[in-house]
Formats: structure tokens, sequence, C-alpha cells
């Protein structure tokens, strides 16, 4: 597992930067510890958007708003670690389930709403993460050159700095699809069917 320090200095040195970053939170005064800091977190959460992780992936039941909004029956608030919404269900439902129709709207206030019509409602969500010590390995593989991609504007610059950001882009969609193989490989579900006996044999 890697440290979000060693993920920024992996980033760097994709970039042919030799600096060894020893903070980012707070940085350590250096420009790019600076930059770091400044990149991290929106790369961390838009990686963690591209594909419903295993290793991310809450379910939670939800506390309803009163008042229904749009002409939805149902109004809940959501996780306050919620990303990205990846299904509503029913509390019995289980993982194979594609889920309830749903929106996300904000209220008066800005935050989101989840809008559904279904009484209950539990979410299937991708839940943001504070740091990176939970990724697999090819996760950080793939979140280190998300990271050098935004990185190589302010660090290399120029033409030089563009053409590093696109290669660092090419990268990164190799290693994603490697995440999302390896990820794919922590789930099984089984379709299980059930034999049961034609209707004129169970009355018999």
């Amino acid at each position: 597992m890697a440290s979000d320090v060693e993920i920024c200095n992996l980033a760097l040195s994709h970039l042919g930067d030799t600096a060894n970053v020893a903070s980012i939170d707070p940085p350590e005064g250096s420009s790019q510890a600076d930059h770091c800091a400044r990149f991290f977190r929106p790369a961390l959460n838009a990686f963690l958007t591209e594909h419903a992780w295993n290793f991310t992936s809450r379910r939670a039941s939800l506390a309803q708003v009163a008042g229904a909004q749009g002409g939805w029956p149902y109004a809940y608030a959501l996780p306050s670690d919620c990303l990205e919404v990846v299904a509503v269900l029913m509390p019995d439902e289980g993982y194979m389930q594609k889920g309830r129709d749903y929106v996300v709207e904000s209220d008066a206030n800005g935050d989101p709403l989840l809008l559904t019509n279904v009484p209950d409602a539990w979410v299937r969500y991708t839940a943001s993460q504070r740091d990176a010590s939970k990724l697999p390995p090819f996760a950080v593989q793939a979140l280190a050159r998300l990271l050098a991609s935004m990185l190589a504007g302010p660090v290399v610059k120029g033409d030089a700095g563009r053409a590093a950001s696109k290669d660092q882009l090419g990268q990164y969609a190799y290693w994603l699809a490697k995440a999302k193989t390896a990820d794919a490989q922590q789930r099984r579900i089984v379709d299980q069917v059930v034999d049961r006996p034609a209707g004129w044999m169970a009355a018999r």
C-alpha cells in the first residue's frame, strides 16, 4: 500500500523530476509539494469516480428529508462521504439488482438530495477517501499517472509540459484498464437456478 506522499513522488518521477516530497498536508515548502497538495485530491476523486470500485464501494440506509421534490415522492440526504451514487435499492435487494429510478439534485443550500420513488431506500455508492493508502497496486499506478498528467503543466511547463501531460494520460488509460480488470476479479456473482417441480408434479 502506498501513501499519498509516495504516490506524489511516483508521479513526479514519471515527469523526470527528482524532488523527494516529504509532506503535502501541509506542504513542506517546496514548489513540488505545493503543486502536489493542489492536485492530489482532485486526481484521487477523479480516479475514484472512474469506476464502481470494490475497495471503495459502500452501502447505507438513507435519512429521509421531509417534503416531496420535483414530483418524486421521497427525498433523501446522501452520506457525507458519497462521491457518486451507484444504485438505489430496497433494503432486501442484493448486489445483482440493477437498482431503482432516482435523480440527484441540490436543495436550496446546494446540498445534494437523492430523489426516488423508493420508500426506506438504501444506496450503494462510491465513497471518498481521505488518503490513498487503501488502494490496490494497479490503482496506485493509475492514480500516479493521472496525477502526473495534472502536474505536467506546472512542473514541466510549455510545449514539453503539454506533451508530457498527454503522454501521462495515455499511460493512465493503460493502468486504469488493468486496475478495472483486477477489481473485477474480486467479485464473483453466480446466477443460481433452483430446480422446481412442474406444477402437476408438485400437486402429486
